[in-house]
């Protein structure tokens, strides 16, 4: 069913970009391809295409508070802009909607450009918005679905620069007296996910109108 779905909303949106000449119709037919198979790299694809030829109105459609499908589109727009930080906190934003869906799989959040891009305060600011509406998240089927945010998170982690020395952050990590703010992501690998907190122990959150 998701192949047919993907099939079915890439159709309809080369239809509606190349024919009916609606962008902002085709970006909604493609973020439900997406939705239907996050992994499946075709509507990104084509995503892109019309990203290069009209790059100024895709842009200008995905900005703003939206619909689940608008935020979605706007994460990978945003990495097509190389903003990375702000594809991060659009897919945590869409995580924390409906977290039964493993949007993580999209091809882009594993990519390399992503991965060495984005900053480590965003990607945990990210991380918080997947539990921002607190849905259950601990249970092995969520686990897997979470699996390339752990990853990716072990990613960012381990490019940090080594500390000065003598510089110890409050929490003990030496790295963390490099930083005016750090937020620190807590996942609780075996057993869920618990929440993530800067380390003064505020929380921030992020907002998204609910829909398809």
């Amino acid at each position: 069913m998701s192949n047919q779905a993907v099939a079915a909303g890439v159709g309809l949106a080369r239809v509606m970009a190349h024919c009916g000449g609606s962008s902002s119709a085709a970006v909604h037919h493609l973020a439900g391809a997406m939705a239907s198979a996050p992994g499946n790299p075709e509507p990104y694809a084509v995503l892109a295409e019309l990203w290069r030829e009209k790059p100024s109105e895709l842009a200008e459609g995905v900005q703003g508070a939206g619909s689940l499908r608008t935020v979605l589109a706007r994460s990978y727009i945003s990495f097509l802009r190389d903003d990375m930080d702000g594809a991060a906190l659009a897919i945590g934003s869409v995580t924390g909607v409906r977290p039964d869906i493993a949007w993580a799989e999209a091809p882009w959040f594993g990519d390399e450009r992503f991965l060495g891009g984005v900053s480590a305060d965003a990607l945990a600011e990210a991380a918080m918005r997947t539990m921002d509406r607190g849905h259950d998240l601990d249970s092995d089927p969520m686990r897997e679905r979470f699996r390339p945010w752990f990853e990716a998170i072990d990613a960012v982690s381990a490019r940090r620069p080594p500390a000065a020395a003598g510089a110890v952050g409050q929490d003990g990590d030496p790295a963390a007296g490099m930083r005016p703010h750090r937020c620190v992501v807590r996942p609780l690998r075996p057993g869920g996910l618990r929440g993530t907190d800067h380390a003064d122990g505020s929380r921030a959150s992020g907002h998204m109108a609910q829909g398809g």
